[in-house]
């Protein structure tokens, strides 16, 4: 469903399933946002986020998670603030955040 909005709502995307992938990808090109799920196989979420900003401090990052509560969203929040999205994720919640992040062409897409 994540991959169809975007598709829909005319991004491009590149989609990883490993931390490693996304700091490789991070360091090869420049992104207008990130969706980092916490709970990834091989590199903590909260370290991701920590070398994600440490490669583009301004890049805007928001939280996927079905663990709100957990040691690493904690982590993350002492860095700063950051938009959290719970899952189960819904199409409505994805586009008021990408509005909010400043993509208003996403009204009549979604």
């Amino acid at each position: 469903m994540f991959k169809l909005f975007l598709k829909k709502a005319g991004f491009s995307r590149i989609i990883v399933g490993n931390g490693k992938d996304a700091i490789a990808a991070l360091k090869k090109q420049k992104f207008d946002f990130c969706f980092l799920d916490l709970m990834l196989p091989d590199i903590t979420g909260d370290e991701i986020y920590a070398e994600a900003k440490a490669i583009d401090p301004d890049l805007p990052i928001v939280i996927i998670t079905g663990y709100p509560d957990s040691q690493m969203l904690d982590n993350i929040l002492r860095l700063g603030p950051v938009t959290v999205l719970k899952k189960p994720l819904q199409v409505e919640q994805l586009n008021q955040t990408l509005k909010m992040m400043g993509h208003k062409a996403l009204a009549a897409a979604a």
